[in-house]
């Protein structure tokens, strides 16, 4: 396969910015794999027509997310890209606007929904199990008027953990950890701690009796409720 070149920018503002899109874009049109050689700073400062600074700020922009990496006395290499830089940050970004942590939410419902009938036929009796011994501690917390944010977070990675899909988990953590940061600041829900807790009764009853549509009906509800009073 040819290589394809890279060519010189004519974007003067934000130049690293469009330094990056460059080498992204330099990645896929090659069909670069990780590990593979990139050119060097000085062969992409030339390359590219840009200064020196430009190139390091991109490069460096670059390895934040994993996309490359720079090995002193080796070069630029593609990287083992990982969303998880990205999604760490992501609960930074929802702080600062409601709405968009709503638009948030409403994926995170989309998501959940959509995998849950694919949970309830894979589910284990060990699994639901420990759904029960949470809801034991939620009643208990519920019955003092008290609401139950490790409990829940622990509830809604228990139903889908054995589906092997760590992004899908590392998205319901975030999510958590968005609702914790933002709860003190505006009023999410209206509903008392006992009427959660049915929410989750139901789901798990949904679950236990193996039906994956009225369950998918539960986790529509338990959003539905949570996304009415925003």
């Amino acid at each position: 396969m040819t290589s394809k070149s890279l060519q010189p920018l004519q974007q003067p503002q934000a130049l690293y910015k469009s330094v990056q899109d460059a080498i992204r874009d330099y990645i896929l049109e090659n069909e670069l794999k990780p590990g593979s050689a990139l050119p060097s700073e000085t062969q992409l400062t030339k390359m590219l027509g840009v200064s020196r600074n430009s190139v390091r700020e991109a490069v460096k922009a670059l390895q934040l997310v994993g996309l490359i990496e720079s090995r002193r006395g080796s070069g630029i290499f593609v990287g083992k890209f990982s969303v998880d830089p990205l999604l760490d940050n992501l609960p930074f970004s929802l702080m600062e606007d409601k709405q968009q942590f709503f638009d948030f939410l409403e994926i995170r419902r989309v998501l959940e929904t959509g995998m849950i009938k694919t949970a309830v036929a894979t589910i284990t009796p060990e699994q639901i199990e420990e759904l029960e011994s949470l809801l034991q501690k939620m009643e208990s917390l519920a019955q003092d008027d008290k609401r139950f944010p490790k409990e829940d977070r622990l509830f809604h990675q228990t139903i889908y953990e054995h589906l092997d899909n760590d992004t899908f988990i590392k998205l319901l953590d975030i999510f958590w950890l968005m609702f914790n940061r933002i709860v003190d600041y505006v009023d999410l829900t209206r509903q008392t701690p006992l009427e959660i807790y049915e929410k989750h009764v139901a789901i798990v009853r949904a679950i236990k009796a193996g039906d994956a549509e009225e369950a998918y009906q539960c986790m529509a509800r338990h959003y539905d409720d949570i996304k009415l009073w925003g």
